[in-house]
């Protein structure tokens, strides 16, 4: 299954400058080295990717963000 991830890491190979993931709430600075090209960041990335899958969007960027930040849980509908 090609993940969001996936495309945008692909988009970075191919001269794409910065994309917008959710994922990155969470994990900004994972999130630069692995557009960057850091192979460790992108293998860290995948694994949290599917492992916020537990939980609706946005509800698991939410989650994780207050995890690692003590953020807001709430949504607007």
């Amino acid at each position: 299954m090609t993940t969001v991830l996936s495309l945008a890491l692909l988009c970075s190979t191919v001269g794409g400058t910065g994309a917008i993931l959710g994922i990155a709430n969470a994990y900004p600075e994972a999130s630069i080295a692995a557009f960057s090209g850091d192979g460790v960041a992108q293998r860290r990335l995948h694994v949290s990717q599917f492992a916020a899958r537990a939980l609706p969007f946005p509800k698991n960027v939410k989650q994780l963000t207050l995890e690692r930040f003590g953020t807001s849980v709430v949504t607007r509908a």
